[in-house]
């Protein structure tokens, strides 16, 4: 007989796998609903139909998650962790003496070209943040990370932005940098997810730069 999963379970606490096997069909688990949500919607997937997509009992996802709304919390989270590495990566390979503009280039070729963090299948967990207050909250928290690392770059490149715009520059890059990418990961061919990298660089200097210069 199957436990009857905990409704009230905090997202954030699921069970840990502690053998390779688990980790295994738990990888399998968030990839399975990873792929799933790139071809339909997210309120119409279910832990029965994700058990049945991945080949593993129901009672065997609900070891790991006590409800739907806990994978999509974990994938979010992984997402998240997985954009401020590349992030900071692409950040930490430059001093601060070379253009602005190659660092915006280098950092939207990075997180477009990875479909492990640029899917369509991403961008419609993203939608369905608003199911939770713990999914939203976790939204927010990376929205703070992301706000200090777009600081931190115009300070780096000697752009720093009047105090009072500052806050409000971030914000706006942010949710510039959020339309690039998803336009890019629904872009339907190659060439056009091309073509869109293209006008997501040139939009990303002139949103980075404000009245700095021009491109």
């Amino acid at each position: 007989m199957t436990d009857i999963p905990n409704a009230t379970a905090p997202l954030s606490q699921r069970i840990s796998a502690k053998q390779k096997r688990s980790q295994e069909k738990l990888d399998l688990i968030l990839e399975t609903t990873l792929k799933m949500l790139s071809s339909m919607p997210a309120d119409k997937i279910n832990t029965n139909e994700i058990a049945r997509q991945a080949g593993v009992s129901i009672g065997t996802l609900y070891r790991f998650f006590p409800k739907k709304e806990v994978i999509y919390y974990e994938l979010f989270r992984d997402w998240l962790q997985q954009t401020l590495r590349v992030f900071d990566s692409v950040a930490d390979s430059f001093t601060g003496s070379e253009r602005i503009e190659d660092c915006i280039e280098a950092l939207l070729d990075k997180l477009s070209e990875d479909e492990t963090i640029n899917s369509v299948g991403h961008w419609k967990l993203r939608r369905s943040m608003v199911v939770s207050s713990e999914l939203s909250a976790l939204e927010e928290s990376h929205q703070r990370e992301i706000f200090s690392r777009l600081l931190k770059m115009q300070k780096q490149f000697g752009l720093e932005p009047a105090p009072d715009q500052a806050l409000l520059q971030a914000h706006f890059i942010n949710q510039i940098s959020i339309a690039c990418l998803n336009t890019i990961a629904n872009a339907p061919s190659a060439e056009l997810r091309r073509d869109a990298l293209a006008w997501s660089k040139l939009t990303m200097k002139q949103a980075f730069l404000g009245k700095s210069g021009t491109v």
